[in-house]
């Protein structure tokens, strides 16, 4: 409902995504649109093999993806965010070709209306990331999303340009590592494997112990 976006709007949100609403209450979507601007509403395209799915993936439909997606940029969608729903969760890569194929199809439809793609699902490895990049998909790239990174932490330990301070997820060392993680790393140690304080730093190799969140009478917490 309008509501509820206004509430999602006056707490922070920057953008809203509306999937299985745009299927069922197209006029519902575009008025959305209107009000609140094309930079908010994010068009949801979930589909399985090449079929739009709605109610969380309960329902299919016979809406082509790439039409269903032209639709709505022609009439003024500047995002879409897209699942291929046979890739998620499969740790199997994301659905380059689909993604391909909407951004070839669907990412200029003329008359200086152009759509931004989100890809979402099927990531197995970090490579993975810059050639959704290269493909032209919407956030995916190490500058797009270093600064969100950063914006999110609050690092008690490290700083500098890979680490936030001021963010609202705390992280620090752990206070009493535990003898046998210790060992761990000292065997590591031995065989050339160097220790690395910081497993968000400039490498990943190595061997150390993980920061986590600070903990208050046993519980995990993440504000």
């Amino acid at each position: 409902s309008d509501e509820d976006l206004n509430i999602a709007f006056e707490s922070g949100a920057k953008q809203v995504t509306a999937g299985s609403l745009a299927v069922s209450n197209p006029d519902l979507f575009l008025s959305w649109l209107d009000k609140f601007g094309s930079n908010q509403i994010i068009l949801g395209a979930d589909a399985k093999e090449g079929k739009i799915a709605t109610s969380g993936w309960q329902n299919s439909t016979d809406l082509d993806i790439l039409s269903f997606i032209s639709n709505y940029v022609e009439q003024g969608v500047k995002y879409a965010i897209s699942t291929d729903i046979s890739k998620d969760g499969m740790l199997e890569g994301p659905s380059f070709l689909l993604y391909e194929r909407i951004l070839e199809q669907c990412a200029d439809v003329g008359a200086g209306k152009k759509m931004h793609l989100i890809a979402s699902g099927g990531i197995s490895h970090f490579n993975e990331l810059p050639k959704l990049a290269e493909l032209g998909c919407e956030g995916w790239d190490w500058p797009s999303v270093l600064p969100w990174f950063r914006a999110a932490e609050r690092n008690a330990q490290h700083c500098g340009a890979l680490h936030g301070q001021s963010g609202p997820l705390q992280v620090t060392d752990q206070s009493a590592p535990r003898a046998i993680s210790e060992a761990f790393i000292a065997a590591c140690e031995s065989l050339q494997i160097p220790r690395n304080p910081d497993f968000n730093g400039t490498t990943q190799e190595g061997a150390g112990h993980y920061q986590v969140p600070p903990f208050f009478d046993g519980p995990r917490r993440g504000e």
